[in-house]
């Protein structure tokens, strides 16, 4: 093994307007407004990466990440690894 990379990153994410909901009306029928509810989004939420990377040679890697978020009783994750 020739050298070795491991990024990583925390941080704190806070979302100012968590409701996502939106109002709008028709043009061609004012008065006939409905609600669109999109999504919630977590007020506080801690955001993680860490990886790694392994060189053999000038020509062989390998590498795994993982990308984290957790806000209050849920935990999305991600991770994605391969070689080249």
């Amino acid at each position: 093994m020739d050298d070795a990379a491991g990024p990583g990153r925390a941080a704190w994410q806070h979302e100012f307007k968590p409701d996502r909901s939106v109002e709008p009306t028709f043009q061609a029928a004012p008065g006939y407004a409905f609600v669109v509810q999109g999504a919630g989004a977590a007020e506080d939420a801690v955001a993680v990466t860490a990886g790694v990377k392994l060189n053999w040679g000038s020509k062989t890697s390998v590498f795994a990440t993982f990308d984290g978020k957790s806000p209050t009783g849920c935990i999305p994750m991600a991770a994605m690894s391969g070689s080249g």
